[in-house]
């Protein structure tokens, strides 16, 4: 398993046990649902934003960039001259990942719109719609169960 996907398993385990503990405050047991509600997205913004730069080394390496990920590399700041100081460094790939992480970092990948825009500069075009179709209608349906199932859970009333 991935270094980026335990950390998500994680996190969401954790989100979810904040949503399992018993409150009697019915104000602070709806702060501590929202605060699972963000611990869960951030948990799946840093899998995909990690991920993302996981496989960018093995597509730089195989594969020429297309437009949208040069013109990503250069809003990361992977410009004429890091290029030329690339040339010398003996983990150039390394460098790449840190300015692509950094960049990433002020962006959100937290809806598939998102994510499907980032992996196209990897040419995996609507990445989320195959892995909805890939993952079928079985674990569709048993998220929709598990949503009804918590559905109180995360019932939050406006403050």
């Amino acid at each position: 398993m991935s270094k980026p996907y335990n950390y998500f398993l994680k996190s969401i385990g954790r989100a979810k046990k904040m949503t399992e503990v018993e409150i009697d405050d019915d104000g602070l047991r709806d702060d501590i649902c929202r605060g699972a509600a963000v611990l869960a997205i951030g948990a799946l913004d840093h899998y995909f934003t990690s991920k993302f730069s996981d496989v960018l080394r093995r597509h730089l390496e195989f594969n020429q960039p297309n437009k949208a990920l040069i013109e990503l590399l250069e809003r990361a700041g992977l410009n004429t001259r890091t290029a030329l100081e690339l040339m010398v460094m003996k983990r150039p790939f390394r460098r790449i990942r840190s300015l692509v992480s950094k960049s990433l970092s002020y962006k959100t990948t937290n809806q598939t719109e998102a994510i499907d825009r980032l992996f196209s500069a990897l040419d995996l075009k609507g990445l989320t719609g195959k892995a909805k179709k890939n993952a079928g209608e079985k674990i569709y349906l048993q998220g929709l169960r598990n949503l009804s199932a918590s559905e109180t859970m995360f019932r939050i009333r406006p403050t």
